[in-house]
């Protein structure tokens, strides 16, 4: 069975960030580290950094280089279509070629009484209007103005406006493009597509399995007045082609709320929404169709009522026309289980078994496996099963390490076995894609109640509480295990039909009852749906606040018949009664209660049947709480635990009552199970348990040894620019823009190095740039080396001495020159002198002392190398020697322990701190723990009596590279966003240096058992 050794479409494929000169050699090396790290594909992304020219013959040629290496070695090898993001731009080579395919916005603003001549006068005024608005801010009347029109006293005067998008350096120089004007998107789709087309069609569908988009949106975070509204050129005749009436005799309608004002934006975001699916999502999806490829990708901000109405109509309609519909899903967080619903909801109603997830992002660089396993079940359980990991660097230099870490590469400690946790994903990952989702619950999706309320130009508080609200049904639904699908209105419209006593949606989706949530709206299709249903004997349940609008008019008279149906039910917003009201109908499939009989809101569970079995994934959302859970399912048959570790597959214990198979299971936090219903009736009996009769507490300290080089960070330094003063002492991030702002580059911030090269821009100045490190050492001559970024663009002294940039070795990066030094590290205070004439490609970025040694903290901000300790002791290694230290640790000890017949010897590591953590009994790896309940049996590799013991606590990055100095680490933990601006955020600046804690922090135990 394909369980145990997935196939590489189930595996992990990251985003491997090409951010630098591509090199071929490389390029392959890197995609072989892949194949080792348990990643089944990667999908190739141009990213800040890039210096080889986009879409150039020289790009393709390292495109076909990857694709080859995969070919060769089995692996997938997907296409990214943009510069960066948000995809649509060429990388710039849009506007340059058509300019005519920038975007624009719809703006307004007020004008004084005798400005009106001029405004109407001008080529991009759609209209002028004239409100009137009483003592409290109300609207009391308002009317469109024309040439010659007289505003009375009192009146305001709006004129609304066309506004085109603003060059930007994020998308190099040029601007975003008018997604909805189909020429545009078409001109984009040949730029980019093209050229992979015409050389790599052959492998389209095989090696190349598909091509991701990235944040397309109608209007962008950059480049764009956010206080505007959505435009396109002939937005008016298409809206009266679409409803019949002029919107430009409306615009007001679009910032102010007087009476009407709900119907006229419904119509403007639906028109929006619609424009965008058929300008962009539906040629895209079916070009790749043609092609043999699969669209994959997500859409900005699809994570609340608000966003996406302002950036993309609607998230649900675009998902139809992907062949694997994506989301992201960024910081170290399970907060957004509406983004991962709706792209789900449509993937079962369409029969997509692959859903996509650019995921871990901005979480840092000390990312664990269990935060990984934590947001990975999440996603799993909602129905989102193939993992794209952000982000996998292919360079570390400058900037790039900044890029929204972590990074899944050969650059961390833990690489070497970050199969681990691929093996686990692509086994969870193949439970969850096996057969057909299964739910009888259809919750509708109310975007159209923000349609009709969201604007720019004024507070919408309505949009947010109905987004509060679907988030409080929806939750209540997953805690009451009552899993369900969304169903959108656009997608309703063209595949919803009633069958029987179901809604039928699509090729795939058949529910028994539809839930309709708090909304104040519904499209007349929609309501139509419910109607038919009702009348076919079918259940309707509504939820909250009652609609009294359709299509944005209010209609009382046709939702009165629907409300008081008899085979509809209004309920409160409240997550029993709901449960109450859908069990008395009869739709629950699965129950999942503790001790008190409750539900256990925290585990979330996802029902699948492929043939005559049935498939379930539980999983538990606590970091903190175990739960003994009862679970009953409305199954028969005899359960097989599918072990996502191990890939082994045994009986589980299970009985029957009353027509339900009754199991019990205690999920650790963070604990997952997985279980497949075989039809044999052999249910397995209850084992007995096992009596705890010795623990023994691993007291005292551990001889250790470092899998890495310790490190010291010299991240402070005096600098001049051109032969001036020195500066008082101030973190190199300062002098890295003070030296692209003395070479004149200042109006180039952002744009990507290919572009400055294909323009010819060169630093227009000279800034000759030193920088003066002071650092101290107990130790004369210690076994060290300086580290240095591309250190051939510096000269280098060190205590006065010239120290030459020798490139034979590397530490981290392989651009990262690891220079031996210790002979000219003194005892006392040391000054390392680095000097350069900066252009591009020169980066000046921190200093790292690694070596054999240990530093101390000295004051407040001071860190001073000495010798190491013989021993560690429990509890963090920072302290005791090893504050900026990126490597492993093992920790070793002779346990006193004998196998003995009947017995069973399980290690448990207590408040352990690491990315990962690799036991090892007589020199034997015994397992790895990458998440709770932190405990391994050890029996099989003990031998006498005495045996040798060691634990790998696998560290990361994040104490060599930071940030270090923000605040927010104290304040947030470890749910914040960790991007370029974390390093460098002067608001949450401290000097104090800020480390993640590592090491055997409660120490560990044995415990034997019989």
């Amino acid at each position: 069975m394909e369980f145990r050794l997935p196939s590489i479409d189930y595996r992990p494929a990251p985003f491997w960030s090409w951010n630098d000169a591509l090199i071929e050699e490389e390029l392959r090396w890197q995609i072989q580290q892949f194949k080792a790290a348990g990643f089944g594909g990667f999908f190739m992304h141009s990213r800040v950094g890039l210096e080889t020219e986009y879409l150039s013959d020289e790009w393709f040629a390292k495109i076909g280089a990857c694709i080859d290496e995969a070919r060769q070695i089995g692996m997938l090898a997907w296409l990214y279509d943009e510069d960066k993001w948000a995809s649509g731009f060429a990388g710039g080579w849009l506007n340059r070629r058509f300019p005519e395919t920038r975007g624009v916005g719809l703006a307004t603003g007020a004008i004084q009484k005798g400005e009106l001549d001029e405004a109407l006068a001008k080529p991009d005024t759609l209209a002028v209007f004239a409100i009137d608005n009483d003592e409290q801010g109300t609207v009391r009347s308002c009317r469109r103005l024309k040439a010659g029109d007289e505003p009375t006293n009192g009146e305001i005067i709006w004129r609304y406006y066309t506004r085109p998008f603003s060059n930007d350096n994020w998308f190099n120089g040029e601007t975003y493009l008018d997604i909805l004007n189909p020429q545009a998107v078409k001109q984009f789709l040949d730029i980019t597509i093209e050229g992979y087309d015409k050389r790599f069609r052959n492998d389209f569908g095989r090696v190349v399995p598909g091509i991701f988009t990235d944040e397309p949106n109608f209007y962008p975070w950059v480049g764009a007045d956010l206080t505007a509204m959505p435009w396109t050129a002939g937005m008016a005749d298409l809206f009266k082609r679409r409803f019949g009436y002029d919107l430009v005799d409306q615009l007001d309608a679009l910032a102010c709320r007087r009476p009407g004002f709900q119907k006229i934006r419904h119509d403007y975001h639906r028109l929006l929404t619609e424009r965008f699916v058929e300008s962009f999502a539906k040629p895209y999806g079916e070009l790749c169709g043609r092609l043999g490829l699969k669209l994959t990708g997500h859409w900005l901000w699809e994570d609340s009522l608000r966003s996406q109405v302002m950036h993309i109509g609607a998230a649900m309609p675009h998902y139809e026309y992907e062949q694997v519909p994506g989301i992201d899903h960024l910081r170290r967080n399970i907060e957004d289980p509406l983004t991962l619903k709706q792209v789900a909801s449509v993937a079962h109603q369409f029969g997509r078994k692959q859903v996509l997830c650019e995921i871990f992002g901005v979480s840092g660089q000390d990312f664990s496996f269990e935060d990984a396993k934590w947001i990975g079940d999440f996603h799993l359980a909602l129905g989102v099963n193939y993992f794209c990991p952000h982000l996998t660097l292919y360079s570390l230099t400058g900037d790039r390490k900044r890029d929204y870490p972590p990074t899944f590469s050969y650059h961390q400690p833990y690489w070497d076995r970050m199969s681990f946790i691929n093996d686990y994903f692509a086994r969870a990952g193949w439970v969850t894609r096996q057969g057909e989702f299964q739910t009888k619950i259809l919750v509708l999706h109310p975007i159209a109640s923000a349609w009709a309320f969201t604007s720019r130009f004024e507070d919408c508080p309505e949009v947010d509480f109905y987004h509060q609200e679907l988030v409080s049904l929806q939750n209540g639904l997953l805690g009451q295990h009552l899993d369900f699908d969304y169903g959108d209105e656009m997608i309703l419209a063209r595949h919803g039909r009633v069958e029987g006593r179901s809604l039928r949606v699509a090729s795939h989706g058949t529910y028994e009852v539809v839930v309709v949530p708090p909304s104040f709206t519904w499209t007349a299709e929609t309501v139509a749906l419910l109607e038919a249903l009702l009348a076919a004997d079918g259940r309707v349940i509504f939820v909250g606040q009652r609609p009294t609008a359709i299509d944005g008019v209010p209609q009382d008279d046709r939702w009165a018949p629907l409300l008081g149906h008899a085979n509809a039910r209004q309920v409160a917003n409240e997550p029993a009664t709901v449960a109450e009201a859908l069990d008395k109908i009869g739709v629950r499939e699965i129950s999942m209660t503790g001790s008190d009989g409750r539900e256990i809101d925290s585990i979330l569970c996802h029902h699948r049947r492929s043939g005559d079995r049935d498939i379930y994934f539980f999983c538990n959302t606590s970091r903190q709480t175990a739960h003994e859970a009862r679970i009953l399912l409305n199954a028969a048959g005899s359960p097989l635990c599918c072990d996502m570790v191990s890939g082994d597959m045994h009986p589980m214990p299970a009985h029957v009552s009353e027509g339900r198979l009754i199991l019990t299971h205690r999920f650790e936090p963070v604990g997952s199970l997985a279980i497949m219903l075989e039809p044999r009736p052999s249910l397995v009996g209850r084992t007995a348990g096992r009596r705890e009769t010795a623990r023994d507490i691993l007291q005292g300290d551990w001889s250790f040894a470092r899998t890495h080089p310790n490190t010291l960070v010299l991240d402070t330094c005096r600098w001049a620019i051109n032969d001036g003063p020195l500066s008082e002492p101030s973190p190199v991030w300062k002098v890295r823009r003070a030296a692209f702002d003395a070479a004149g580059l200042q109006e180039y911030w952002g744009i990507q190095p290919w572009v400055l090269k294909q323009k010819g821009i060169v630093p227009g100045k000279t800034a000759r740039v030193e920088m003066r490190f002071l650092f101290k050492s107990e130790i004369n001559q210690p076994n060290a080396s300086l580290v240095v970024e591309l250190a051939e663009n510096f000269h280098i002294r060190l205590n006065g001495h010239e120290i030459p940039a020798d490139r034979s070795q590397w530490q981290w990066d392989k651009k990262f020159r690891k220079i031996p030094v210790g002979s000219q590290i003194r005892q006392g205070v040391n000054e390392l002198l680095l000097t350069t004439v900066y252009r591009p490609g020169v980066e000046i970025e921190d200093i790292f002392i690694v070596g054999d040694f240990a530093t101390r903290q000295v004051g407040e901000n001071g860190y001073v190398i000495v010798p190491e300790p013989d021993r560690l002791t429990i509890g963090d290694w920072g302290p005791q020697g090893y504050h900026f230290y990126s490597g492993s640790m093992v920790y070793r000890r002779s346990i006193r322990c004998t196998r003995r017949p009947g017995q069973r010897t399980v290690l448990r590591l207590n408040k352990p701190a690491g990315t990962l953590f690799e036991v090892r009994v007589n020199n034997q790896t015994a397992g790895l723990l990458g998440w709770q309940p932190w405990e391994l049996d050890i029996t099989e590799f003990l031998g006498s009596e005495n045996n040798d013991l060691e634990i790998v606590v696998y560290g990361s990055l994040r104490n060599a590279f930071g940030p270090l100095h923000n605040r927010q680490y104290l304040e947030k933990g470890n749910n914040w966003w960790i991007g370029p601006e974390a390093f460098t955020d002067e608001a949450n600046w401290t000097d104090r240096y800020l480390f993640a804690p590592y090491g055997l922090l409660g120490g560990a135990e044995l415990i034997t058992s019989e």
